[in-house]
Formats: structure tokens, C-alpha cells, sequence
């Protein structure tokens, strides 16, 4: 078990369930499309046609692979140096760079700050990924929409996982942890040297081999949000 991310799940249900079953698993959409125009965004409509050849569908490492690429953005936003290596899971999640990180975001202090990835690369300034750590790590959305601050949904067990994030961004903050490991740009997802290093991290070598687990994950949400904006379709987490 663990966190699975999907794109073109909602024209699958088109073509697997009954009229009946499919509405009620469009609520979530409709409640999404509502949240975003309360947000002053535009509407989404998800499609529901979506080429079956595009359809995607990865698994993380259960749900901590989430939590390591957190806690690699946790210790660039705030120390701008990379975190140590061969960490447990248990001690993944609970590094308290994570936390530091989530109070500098309930406080709203990224949205003043400038962007832009030579900035971040250089550490001139921190940037704080906050689509990627405001996000549930269990269910929720990214849409194929660009804006710059993490939606917080009205109401509770909307199916909506409390905050929707923009692809466009997580794609963008993604695309610099990725850089920052030295992840090759286009790697396949599922690239028998990302499962290799996702199980047994090197030592010594290139930066992705040693955060090995980081880049497995990086490379699935990238890939994701690529899907996601080139089809306006949602990114599912489930």
C-alpha cells in the first residue's frame, strides 16, 4: 500500500462505470471547479475523453517517498545545503526541517519572496516549495492551472484532501530539487537505474544515485504534471 498518482482517471471511469457511479465519482470535479472559482481561478472541466495512450499511473515508495522529497526541499529552502543521506523513513518524516518549513508556510511568508530557478540555484533567495509541502500526501489534486498560491478548500471531506496545488508549479519546484540532485532532465519514470537506486541509494557517484529515493519520486511527479498540462487533466493523489 502507499500513495499512487494518476492522471485521466475520470475518462477511465467514463468508460468502466455506470451512469450512476460515475456521477457520484464526478462530485469531487464539480466541487474542485467550484473551488477554484471561489479562488478567483478560472473553472476546470476535467476531460473526459483522455487518450488511453496518455493515461498515467506510478506508484511511489509507499507514502514515505513523498516525505523524502520534502525533506529534501525542507533542508535546501532553509539551510541551502542538500540533507544527509541514509535516513530512515520513520526519521524522514519526522525531520524537523519539514516542520520549520510548514510554519514559514502558514504564515504566508513565500508569497512576497521573488522566484525563479537561478535564483534558487545560486541561493539568493529561498524558495519554499509550497505546492509541494501543502499538499495532502494521501488524496487530493494539482490542476492545469498556473497559480501561485496553495488553494485551502471550504468544507471538509470534500474527497479534495484540504488544499489543491497548481501542476505548472509543482512541476516547477519539482524541476528544481531535480536539478539540484542532477537528475538527467529526461529520464524515463520508469527507468530500471531510478528503481535501482530507489532501492539501494549509492554511496558515491552522481547526486541522484545517492538520493536515490528522492529522485525515483521526483521523477514520477515531473512526469505527472508534464502529463497533467499537456492533456489539462488533474493530477490524482490516491
Amino acid at each position: 500500500m502507499g500513495l499512487t498518482i494518476g492522471v485521466g482517471w475520470h475518462s477511465r471511469d467514463k468508460q468502466e462505470l455506470d451512469a450512476d457511479e460515475f456521477n457520484d465519482f464526478s462530485e469531487p470535479y464539480r466541487i474542485l471547479s467550484t473551488e477554484l472559482v471561489r479562488a478567483g481561478l478560472p473553472p476546470h472541466v476535467e476531460p473526459v475523453d483522455f487518450p488511453e495512450s496518455e493515461t498515467f499511473e506510478a506508484q511511489m515508495i509507499g507514502y514515505g517517498g513523498l516525505h523524502y522529497i520534502r525533506r529534501l526541499a525542507a533542508h535546501w529552502a532553509l539551510t541551502e545545503k542538500l540533507p544527509s543521506l541514509d535516513i530512515e523513513y520513520e526519521h524522514a518524516i519526522e525531520d524537523p526541517m519539514i516542520e520549520r518549513l510548514n510554519d514559514k508556510l502558514a504564515k504566508n511568508d513565500y508569497r512576497s519572496r521573488p522566484r525563479g530557478l537561478w535564483n534558487c540555484i545560486t541561493g539568493k533567495h529561498e524558495e519554499l516549495f509550497p505546492h509541494l509541502m501543502l499538499h495532502s500526501d494521501a488524496e487530493g489534486f494539482y490542476v492545469p492551472i498556473e497559480f501561485e498560491d496553495v488553494i485551502f478548500e471550504q468544507g471538509t471531506d470534500t474527497g479534495l484532501g484540504g488544499m489543491i496545488g497548481s501542476s505548472q508549479k509543482l512541476l516547477q519546484e519539482c524541476e528544481i530539487l531535480a536539478k539540484l540532485i542532477e537528475l538527467p532532465p529526461d529520464i524515463d519514470c520508469e527507468d530500471e537505474r531510478l528503481w535501482d537506486v530507489s532501492e539501494d541509494p549509492e554511496p558515491e557517484g552522481p547526486l541522484w544515485h545517492q538520493y536515490g529515493k528522492e529522485a525515483f519520486g521526483l521523477a514520477r511527479l515531473i512526469t505527472a504534471c508534464r502529463v497533467s498540462i499537456r492533456n489539462k487533466a488533474v493530477v490524482v493523489f490516491g
